[in-house]
This record gives structure tokens, sequence and C-alpha cells, in this order.
């Protein structure tokens, strides 16, 4: 991935919202969080274009603030020589941090686990392909002193969604209550026709030797492993935050460390697969399941997002001093080898509807409509209105394409209707 933009942000302490198009660094930004704050990356690391390089040196620098209000301040260098970012500074900050990725691989890190000693090289933290996340992590261990007579053995960093469901569920385990609580706050809503997150029975399949986990839908219980992509998503989504939560509290105690008062949410494209109506609730859901966890845990979300339905959904929510709106776009000279990618603050507002959420410096549509021919013809129409030279015959010719393209009821020949009555066109 090339670095190829520069601007700055000022997160706020809750909701972090980034909408823009496609291939302006959405993502881009979510992964410089995520190597700032845990020095590792989750895939091939960022690095600058060859013009970039030319203009100058590549830096990422951030700066966080704990709950002592203690700042921490980091400046990173890409090293031409070496092909590197190189910090002047390790991070510190005490934050669990979990990024779930568009792509389905989610990351965790524990501030309180400073390295594993069964990973291939060093590191903070874990990253789990899609299958990962279900069947569990499974690391060899390396050679290090503690472990030498296991060296070349595997050891299992997570059991997996599948062993540890079944593990909590049939031991009535505190973990099982709060995956639940979880569930039950990530649901669609009740009046969606897939209703709540459940969990039912264990059952065996066929050719499979395993127990395996249900989830309750109308229509009968359904292995979790046969679930729709959007519920196989949000069971991930689930899972790895109470197994985060638990490990964490789990290793904490062991190594008498302090539990940590701070989570970061990174989430890149949080509407994947996810029905309109669920579009609509899993953000506020987010915000609740800190609740579930801790009644002292802190959530900071970064989220990014192509849906105007999850921007709307939180109109009843957003707290300016608390939540942040910004989107991405690109300078007048899109067209040109010159441009480059701005990060505006956007002022956040109540719209009331999905069609005015469209229609905002956040999205940039101007017209609310699916049909992309549709919206042509309509702003030729606009523009015809403001024409004082326009003729009947202009005007009709602009009538028949409007009935081509617009239903009976549209509310657009509202406003047509009166203009063209004054040439004499009756509709």
């Amino acid at each position: 991935m090339a670095l190829l933009m520069l601007f700055s942000f000022f997160f706020n302490k809750r909701f972090n919202i980034i909408t823009g198009d496609n291939g302006l660094g959405k993502t881009f930004i979510l992964e410089s969080i995520w190597w700032m704050l845990t020095n590792t990356w989750t895939n091939d690391p960022l690095y600058p274009g060859i013009e970039n390089i030319k203009k100058g040196p590549s830096i990422i620098s951030s700066g966080t603030e704990g709950n002592d209000g203690a700042s921490n301040f980091q400046v990173a260098f890409y090293n031409r020589g070496s092909s590197e970012w190189q910090k002047t500074e390790e991070s510190s900050d005490q934050a669990l941090i979990i990024y779930a990725k568009a792509n389905g691989i989610f990351a965790v890190m524990d501030p309180n686990i400073n390295s594993s000693p069964f990973a291939e090289k060093e590191g903070r933290s874990l990253v789990f392909t899609k299958n990962e996340i279900w069947e569990g992590l499974v690391e060899n261990i390396r050679d290090v002193n503690s472990l030498k007579s296991r060296k070349g053995a595997s050891t299992y960093l997570c059991n997996g969604l599948i062993n540890d469901w079944v593990i909590w569920q049939q031991a009535n385990d505190s973990s099982f209550d709060i995956l639940k609580r979880v569930l039950k706050q990530l649901s669609p809503p009740n009046t969606s026709d897939l209703g709540l997150l459940i969990p039912g029975s264990l059952v065996r399949l066929p050719y499979d030797s395993r127990i395996m986990p249900t989830i309750k839908h109308p229509y009968g219980e359904i292995p979790v492993i046969h679930a729709s992509e959007g519920v196989r998503r949000i069971l991930s989504l689930a899972y790895l935050i109470v197994w985060t939560w638990q490990e964490h509290k789990l290793y904490s105690e062991n190594s008498r460390k302090d539990i940590a008062k701070n989570m970061v949410f990174l989430i890149d494209e949080i509407e994947v697969h996810l029905h309109p109506q669920w579009q609509r609730k899993i953000l506020p859901a987010m915000l609740e399941v800190s609740s579930e966890l801790s009644s002292e845990l802190d959530i900071q979300f970064m989220i990014t997002t192509h849906s105007p339905i999850v921007t709307g959904s939180v109109e009843n929510i957003f707290d300016d001093y608390k939540d942040r709106l910004f989107h991405l776009d690109i300078s007048s000279e899109r067209h040109s080898k010159n441009a480059d990618v701005t990060i505006n603050d956007i002022e956040f507002e109540k719209r009331g509807t999905i069609d005015s959420w469209l229609t905002s410096d956040a999205f940039n549509l101007d017209q609310p409509r699916g049909s992309i021919k549709s919206e042509k013809v309509i702003s030729k129409a606009i523009e015809m209105q403001s024409n004082i030279d326009a003729t009947k015959d202009d005007v009709e010719k602009i009538t028949n394409e409007l009935r081509k393209v617009l239903g009976p009821f549209d509310i657009f020949w509202s406003r047509w209707r009166s203009y063209a009555d004054s040439f004499g066109i009756k509709l």
C-alpha cells in the first residue's frame, strides 16, 4: 500500500466516523493507527511511493493522552536503506486494541502481553484469518529458555470461536453469559426477520467429530458454521470482544498487572454484509458493549463506512464533545497528476432521512436516487428551470425524458408540473 497522502486527524474520545470514496485512504488510516499503537502490521507494511520519496522524508506521527493526562508522542520515519519504518520510541499506550478489517481478518493487541514466546518474531499483536477466528490460532514454539523442552511443538494462542463457545456453554461459564449479552446487543432489531442472535443447543454434524454451537433463527437452530456471512461477521466480532477481555483479565490477574480501562476499536466498513435494518442498529449497539464488559471501560471507536444509514443511526446519540465525523475528498485537480487527498472535519447535523445523508458532504450525491440516468435527466430539468430562454419544445423534450425514467408518483413531478403548465404542457 503506497503512502500518497498528507493530512492530520484530531480524534475525539468516543466515535470517530470516516467517510469517503473508494481508494482515498480510509483503510490506510486505520492501518496507520494500528501500527502506531501496536508497532506491528496486520499485513504488508505501508510504504511511500517513489514520487513521495523524491519530495522528502516520509513521516507518520501520533500523539495519545492517557487517563492520567500524560501525553505520549511518537514519530516514525521511513528508512530508505532498510526499507522499513523506524520510530523514535516505542508505543507505551495501555489500551486494549481490536481491529476488524473489511476482508474478515481480525487483529488484537493486549498491552499486558508484551510479546509471545510462541510467535516467529517479537510482537504484541495477534492477527486472525477468518478461519483462525473459528478454528483457533496455533503457533510453533520457538527456542526460548523457558520452553526449550517443547521446541518444535505447537500451542494454541486462541482456541477459536467453536471450541471456546462449546467449553463456555457446557461449563455455564461467566464468559458465556457475557457472550450472550454482547450478542444480544449486536443483534439486528426485533422487527427484523432474523431476530435476536441467541445461542441454541450444541449439536453434532455428519463427518465432523466436533461438538458444534448453533444460533437460533425463526426457522430453526442453525449451526454457526452454516450461518450467513452477516451473522458470521457479527459472531466473530462478539467472540473476539469477549475473548480479548476475558484473556486480558486472566493474564493481568496472573501477572499482577492493572486491568486496562481503555479499549480502541478499529472497524473498517462496519456495514459489510449487514441488511439496512441491521446497519441502523450496529453502531449504537457497539456503544452498549462496553457496559457488558466493565463499568470502568472506555471505548474509543475509529469507524469507516460507505453507508448513510450508519451515519444517520447515531443522530440521537452524537455528542460534539465526544464524537467526530470526517470525510476524505480529493482536490479540484482530480483529473491531473497533482491531485491531493484532503480530510474534512464535517459539522454533524441531524438530517432525518437517509436521502438527506446521501446528498450531504459525507457522501456527495447530487440526487438521492438509485438510477444514474434519472439523476441526469432531473439535473437537466432543474437546469432548464433557470434558463429564461427555454422554449415549449425544450420543455416538452425534457418532459418526455422524465416520463421514461420517473414513476407516475415520483415526488419530482410536483415541482415540474407547474413549470411545464406555464408552457401549456399538461401532465
